[in-house]
C-alpha cells in the first residue's frame, strides 16, 4: 500500500503541490475533460473484459479529436457476429440525453463514479445485442 506524502505548510515541495491543485481546479475545462477521460478508461476496461470473454470480437477506441471523435464516437466494437457498433461515452444522464438529441444514431453508454464494471457491462451488451 503506498503512502500519502505529507508536505509541510511553506515548504517548497507544499507550495509546488498546492500551485498545481490550483491550476487544474482552476480551469473547470480541464476537470471535465479529465473526468470524461476517466470514465472513457473504466469503459474501454469493461469492453476489454467483453473482448477476453469473447463476446466482442474486437474494440478500437477513436483517436482524441480524431474524425471519429469529433463525430460523436468514442468507440468501434465489432460484435462477435461481425456487426460493428459505435459508442459515446458519458458522465450524467443529462449529456447522454443532450447527445441523444444530437446524434440520434449512435448508441450511448453512461458511466460514472458509483457505477459498477458490472452494470457497464450490462449497457454495452444491451446496446450489441439490438439489431
Amino acid at each position: 500500500m503506498a503512502r500519502r506524502r505529507r508536505y509541510r505548510i511553506g515548504t517548497r515541495s507544499y507550495l509546488k503541490r498546492a500551485k498545481q491543485q490550483v491550476r487544474i481546479l482552476a480551469n473547470p475545462g480541464r476537470v471535465a475533460h479529465l473526468l470524461g477521460l476517466l470514465h472513457q478508461q473504466r469503459v474501454g476496461n469493461a469492453l476489454g473484459q467483453l473482448e477476453n470473454a469473447e463476446i466482442v470480437s474486437q474494440v478500437l477506441e477513436t483517436a482524441t479529436n480524431g474524425e471519429e471523435d469529433k463525430a460523436g464516437i468514442d468507440f468501434l466494437v465489432t460484435a462477435a457476429n461481425g456487426w460493428v457498433t459505435p459508442l459515446q461515452v458519458k458522465s450524467s444522464n443529462h449529456h447522454a440525453r443532450l447527445f441523444r438529441i444530437r446524434h440520434p444514431s449512435i448508441p450511448v453508454i453512461i458511466s460514472n463514479g458509483r457505477m459498477a464494471q458490472e452494470e457497464i457491462i450490462k449497457q454495452v451488451q444491451k446496446i450489441i445485442a439490438a439489431p
